[in-house]
């Protein structure tokens, strides 16, 4: 036990903290079943960890939105920080994307869609909150991919893990000069030139999701580090139509504003990209909702 929580079992780990399934119990029967986010003990140990611990639990306890995970508890017991959040039943993107790829070739570009335009939607909830002051935090995720997009069995996509995000009203500063932050075939260029960040870098990886889960293959990533880096920064982005014969011209034209370099011609918003996105899908006449979405993750 921790807290008032049965720890059940590991489900995923990561070089700060573990993730684990666990149960609240509580009278007259009632349980309900968590996601535990714990520190690890050695991490604990060192203050600015626990800093950066405490600015996660913080910011996304105060994100509220369908698309984004849901934070409802934050504790220590017996010097184990620990994070309390929704339990999501599902996959993440990722997993989806390389199912359906060796079972069918190609995740149905529609269903593709839908979830990255949800995905921009909770994005931009996140983008827009506003600190104590009433000015907006300047909330970047940094993390965008599509281990931390989970797609729920119901059918929903929802954004996790804010654990290197940054806000104007965070205790600790993660980034120093010659650290990155984040999955590196999904940083934006300004990120690996260590230039200050705002919410188009998140658009940005956005993009590069939107590319990999309608073409079906990775587009920055190489052998080595500084290949893929020289590929984000300097590599011509191939247009998915040479690559797939049938790819919409339309939506070809939003998936290569959202991976401009130069910031002014990107989408400023992902709420931008997001109505692009479902604009595509109404005018395509390929529907793609909640209820599409949970019959293929059913399938």
């Amino acid at each position: 036990r921790i807290g008032r929580y049965r720890v059940c079992y590991r489900s995923a780990q990561g070089g700060m903290a573990s993730v684990y399934l666990a149960k609240v119990d509580a009278t007259a029967g009632f349980s309900k079943w968590v996601a535990l986010k714990i520190i690890h003990p050695n991490i604990a140990a060192e203050e600015r960890f626990v800093e950066m611990f405490l600015d996660e639990a913080r910011l996304a306890a105060r994100l509220d939105h369908p698309n984004l995970c849901t934070v409802f508890d934050f504790g220590e017991d017996d010097g184990r920080y620990y994070i309390a959040m929704e339990y999501l039943h599902g996959e993440t993107l990722g997993n989806v994307a390389r199912r359906a790829w060796s079972a069918q070739g190609a995740l149905p570009r529609e269903l593709g869609v839908r979830l990255v335009a949800d995905a921009a939607r909770g994005l931009h909830a996140a983008h827009e909150l506003k600190a104590d002051d009433g000015e907006n935090a300047h909330v970047v995720h940094r993390d965008v991919s599509p281990e931390n997009v989970f797609v729920t069995y119901s059918g929903n996509a929802k954004v996790v893990d804010f654990g290197v995000a940054r806000s104007d009203d965070q205790i600790h500063e993660r980034t120093t000069t010659g650290e990155l932050k984040g999955k590196l075939a999904y940083m934006s260029p300004e990120q690996l030139h260590e230039r200050k960040v705002d919410r188009r870098t998140d658009v940005w990886a956005l993009g590069v999701v939107l590319w990999e889960v309608t073409v079906g293959r990775r587009l920055f990533r190489r052998q080595t580090d500084a290949a893929t880096v020289f590929a984000i920064t300097r590599d011509p982005i191939t247009p998915p139509s040479r690559l797939v014969a049938d790819y919409p011209l339309d939506l070809e034209a939003i998936v290569l504003r959202a991976l401009e370099r130069d910031l002014t011609k990107r989408y400023q918003t992902a709420h931008e990209l997001c109505r692009a996105l479902e604009a595509w899908l109404l005018t395509s006449g390929r529907h793609a909702g909640v209820t599409e979405v949970g019959d293929f993750m059913q399938a």
